[in-house]
Order: C-alpha cells, then structure tokens, then sequence
C-alpha cells in the first residue's frame, strides 16, 4: 500500500509538460505505439492517464498502461481472454485496469 503523497507531473494535465526521464525508450515506443493506434496525441494519452493514476508515480502508470494495453491486444486476438472477458476499446479496458491498481494502492 502506497500512502505516499501524489506527485504533480511538471505542470500537469493540459501542459504537455510531463516528467518521463525515467521511463525507458521500449516504454517510450510502446506509450507512442498505444497514441497512435487509439487516434490520440500522446499528449492527450499522458493527460488520461495522470487524471487516472491516482498516487502512482506517473512514470509506473505509463509502464503500468502501455503493457496492460499490449497484453489486452494479445489476449483479445489470441482468443485467450475468453468470452467472458470485458468488451470496450482496449485503452478503457487498460486504462480501468491502472484505476483498480490504483484503489488497491489508496
């Protein structure tokens, strides 16, 4: 459990200003990658998942989406989620994900 205050991303949601220097260049393309499958700048993609992450670091949330994402797509076309498997667009589907972690964490 993390009860660590949240850190702002440098200026936030709406700035493009966001603090990724420890994310990897493989989680970089992945994170570009997911943009622009789902039509979105990544910018916008960087705003929805600060907004979501709730006091996980932001660098964590982007590892946490981009791999969660890739592993929905897999699933979903390798038939391995089954049919009781959520629907929607892989990002809701990613994107929930990181909020639930996010609960567990709070």
């Amino acid at each position: 459990m993390n009860n660590a205050p949240r850190s702002p991303s440098s200026g936030g949601p709406g700035t493009g200003n966001y603090d990724l220097s420890g994310l990897e260049p493989s989680y970089r393309s992945g994170l570009e990658d997911v943009a622009a499958r789902e039509g979105v700048p990544v910018d916008k993609l960087l705003a929805d998942i600060d907004a979501a992450r709730g006091t996980t670091g932001l660098v964590d949330a982007v590892r946490a989406v981009v791999l969660t994402y890739f592993r929905i797509l897999y699933e979903d076309r390798s038939g391995l989620a089954g049919s009781s498997a959520p629907q929607g667009r892989v990002i809701e589907r990613a994107m929930a994900v990181l909020k639930e972690d996010g609960k567990e964490d709070g």
